[in-house]
């Protein structure tokens, strides 16, 4: 019997080999960030205390930010993501520490 070696890789989009599945549709979801979610709202409200910055400001980047969640095709992300930064620049540190963990790479 020989020794082979099989090597499948894939990024983004989906592959079935039989009964292995691998992948997620190039789909996002915050499921798994539940706390480094809790983390940067918490990190925001401290902006809120120390920057003065309006709770309508902090409720809608927490709707901006559960919408990523929304998104459904990974091409949309880096756009939606820019948008995030350009309108809440107030909240550049958290926003970018977060990012780091949704998007390592």
């Amino acid at each position: 019997m020989n020794n082979r070696k099989i090597e499948i890789s894939v990024t983004g989009g989906n592959a079935v080999f039989g009964d292995i599945v691998q992948g997620d549709n190039n789909r996002f979801s915050l499921v798994d960030y539940a706390d480094d979610l809790q983390e940067f709202y918490s990190a925001i409200s401290d902006l809120k205390l120390s920057h003065g910055i309006a709770e309508s400001q902090i409720d809608a980047l927490k709707k901006e930010i559960e919408s990523l969640g929304e998104t459904h095709r990974a091409e949309d992300i880096p756009a939606t993501v820019r948008g995030i930064y350009d309108q809440y620049s107030w909240a550049l540190e958290p926003l970018k520490k977060l990012f780091s963990v949704f998007f390592p790479e």
